[in-house]
């Protein structure tokens, strides 16, 4: 999908692209893959995503120890 990088995206583009985004990010891409690939920034794509309703996975890629905190201990 071509996008000028700073273009303004209508509500249902937006919806769509959320859509898309969250079943790539499902799927196992970065936010950081999903931004190069889609060309708008890291923090618009975090976003669009968290409005999609996208639980993130946690911070420090698949090698992450997960605390006790966060498993639900």
């Amino acid at each position: 999908m071509s996008r000028r990088r700073y273009a303004h995206i209508i509500q249902e583009e937006r919806r769509e692209l959320g859509q898309t985004l969250a079943d790539e990010y499902s799927a196992g891409m970065t936010i950081r893959a999903l931004a190069i690939m889609h060309q708008i920034s890291y923090g618009r794509t975090r976003r669009i995503l968290c409005e999609a309703g996208t639980s993130l996975r946690p911070r420090g890629g698949w090698n992450r120890k997960i605390t006790s905190k966060e498993s639900g201990e």
